[in-house]
């Protein structure tokens, strides 16, 4: 049986196929088992602030996939200051997510993360991924219970395309990403548009051919 995770979504194609690839593993298991290790969501984002737009679709694509919501009254705030860089907010975020999930009973946080600079990737990032990933993890096991908390980032070395690939080849619902719609993702902030099309041509790329909302 998996072990219970905390998946991290932003709503976007990587946080979408972490739900779906965690929907696919609980359809295995029996009534019970399924019970025990159904994963939690939790709305989260560092590149940009979370917006309604995105906490919207993080709930549709929780509920699309009968995982559990994350009680919002859980939810870590920043710790971080205004003049911190944005490693460091990712290092704080991550630790804070680290201990949400052993107060939720999870071993696993779910962080679907990606180092991809669209059809190449970025090694420097890959690296602070993987780092990040394994130093947060031991550090927050001075604070959490045995067996502790594993930070696991199954897509950091997945381009674009390659993402792309495997959310087509699972079926996931596409039309539960916070950018669907050209005007919701026109609207949400000002990458909106940019990131709709950055996802809708690496879709097409991996050979969709659905009409485009």
């Amino acid at each position: 049986m998996p072990a219970r995770a905390l998946i991290l979504a932003d709503a976007n194609l990587a946080s979408l196929l972490a739900c779906a690839s965690a929907a696919e593993e609980l359809s295995a298991l029996d009534d019970a088992a399924a019970a025990a290790a159904r994963p939690i969501v939790m709305p989260f984002r560092l590149a940009e602030p979370l917006t309604q737009t995105h906490i919207d679709a993080v709930a549709i694509q929780t509920r699309h996939y009968a995982l559990t919501e994350c009680p919002t009254d859980k939810r870590p705030a920043s710790a971080t200051a205004s003049s911190a860089t944005d490693g460091e907010r990712e290092s704080v975020a991550m630790l804070s997510a680290c201990h949400l999930a052993a107060s939720l009973g999870c071993t696993r946080v779910v962080w679907p993360v990606s180092a991809a600079a669209s059809d190449s990737l970025d090694i420097d990032r890959l690296a602070a991924i993987a780092d990040r990933a394994l130093v947060v993890s031991r550090l927050a096991s001075l604070d959490t219970p045995a067996p502790g908390v594993t930070i696991e980032a199954p897509y950091a070395e997945l381009t674009d395309r390659q993402i792309a690939d495997l959310a087509l080849d699972i079926g996931a619902a596409l039309e539960t990403c916070w950018w669907w719609n050209a005007s919701t993702a026109r609207s949400a902030n000002k990458f909106g548009a940019t990131e709709r099309t950055r996802w809708t041509n690496a879709l097409a790329a991996a050979g969709w051919t659905a009409a485009r909302a």
